[in-house]
């Protein structure tokens, strides 16, 4: 089969001297990347029109939240507990008018889509997309053990 791959780049996604996976997460370049990368790959998939969104991390979990128009997802769960999700303090108003100016997103956006238990997650986005586009189908795990782990919780 044909393969077409697709590259984004700016400066913010080539000065990562932390790699992938970053820490701690709260540090406002660190979610300066992640805002920019889900708004580049949610234009992305908008201009394309792919079949499907395959969203392999909490990474582009909040591309559906820049998405002009709904698109099939399968999200893969690596931790689903831990990654993505800033759990320092309880947040509020005021919290979520920082992260609304950080993801140029309106504030009652953020606060009911991103927030849960008092703080900010990224995956949440993505969970809640599934749920209402596909009646929650197109949410994997990585592994058979991992799958049974989340089925508990």
């Amino acid at each position: 089969p044909n393969v077409t791959f697709y590259f984004v780049d700016h400066t913010i996604f080539r000065n990562r001297p932390d790699g992938v996976y970053p820490a701690p997460q709260t540090r406002h370049d660190v979610l300066m990347f992640y805002s920019m990368w889900n708004q580049a790959v949610a234009r992305l998939v908008d201009r394309l029109s792919p079949d499907i969104y395959h969203c392999p991390d909490y990474h582009q979990a909040m591309v559906p939240l820049y998405l002009d128009r709904p698109v099939p997802v399968v999200a893969m769960l690596h931790n689903a507990e831990y990654q993505g999700a800033i759990l320092t303090q309880e947040m509020g108003t005021k919290e979520a008018r920082w992260f609304s100016k950080l993801f140029h997103l309106p504030v009652s956006r953020i606060m009911s889509e991103t927030f849960v238990d008092g703080g900010f997650n990224m995956l949440k986005p993505l969970l809640d997309y599934a749920k209402q586009h596909q009646g929650g189908w197109g949410i994997c795990a990585v592994s058979k053990n991992y799958a049974m782990e989340c089925a508990q919780k």
